[in-house]
């Protein structure tokens, strides 16, 4: 996987269409957890769905020691709240901070509409957890 891209509808069952084509590209990469890659992506994909409503390019880039995947949509960004312990939704962005090496969300550039969200999974800190089956990594 030197760099895959999958277009996605914005529709529900686009999350577990990119879960899958995430899971087949890192498929023979021992290094990632992916799991953990697969579980980031549903964050950040149901948060394209829910806030930006259009349609969505997901990429996984290799950046060698990393793997950095990337959701873009032609939305406005979200607005980030807090959710409460009863709200159903709201804690996507709570989770990638907490499982991802690095993460961010931006604009797109050139004065193109939407969001691109990322995150990044260091293959020297998700080699080991992917080998023990656990996180405590």
């Amino acid at each position: 996987m030197a760099g895959a891209e999958l277009r996605l509808d914005p529709v529900p069952n686009s999350v577990p269409t990119a879960r899958r084509w995430l899971r087949e590209a890192l498929e023979f990469d021992g290094r990632v957890n992916v799991d953990i890659a697969c579980l980031l992506l549903s964050e950040l994909v149901t948060n394209a769905l829910l806030h930006a409503r259009t349609q969505l390019t997901v990429c996984a880039i290799d950046n060698g020691d990393a793997v950095r995947v990337v959701v873009i949509d032609s939305g406005d960004p979200p607005a980030r709240g807090y959710a409460s312990l009863v709200d159903a939704t709201g804690r996507g962005l709570d989770i990638v901070s907490s499982l991802a090496d690095a993460w961010g969300i931006e604009p797109n550039g050139d004065d193109t509409p939407g969001t691109t969200a990322w995150f990044e999974l260091n293959r020297l800190t998700h080699a080991t957890v992917a080998a023990r089956g656990d996180r405590s990594a």
